[in-house]
């Protein structure tokens, strides 16, 4: 799009492929993790306005995310060594779960 007007539009694939049916250009998909590249181009233009630094903690911020834990193998809660860093949510490091009908989630979600 340029302003208002479609400057290109083309369909490529398939909306059901077990039954040929060809994409028209009007269906709606789901496109996950799209997020993430939008929150990290926002957040870039605030660490380059000064708002915080890389290495800032994140629960400096978010104070949810002070003396966080995580499930070892055997499902102990154990404390993490270190506190997440503004930089592990760029690099995909910070341990945030993606299971969001846990257990966990569920609790705090319902508790609330």
């Amino acid at each position: 799009m340029q302003g208002y007007e479609t400057t290109y539009n083309k369909s490529f694939g398939f909306a059901d492929k077990e039954n040929q049916k060809k994409m028209q250009g009007d269906e709606l998909c789901n496109f996950y993790s799209m997020t993430k590249p939008l929150i990290c181009a926002v957040a870039l233009q605030l660490f380059e306005q000064g708002y915080f630094l890389i290495n800032d903690l994140l629960y400096e911020y978010i104070p949810e995310f002070r003396d966080m834990t995580f499930k070892d193998v055997d499902c102990n809660i154990k404390k993490c060594s270190r506190n997440t860093l503004i930089r592990d949510l760029f690099t995909m490091t910070a341990g945030v779960d993606y299971d969001l009908d846990g257990e966990f989630v569920t609790v705090g979600y319902n508790s609330g």
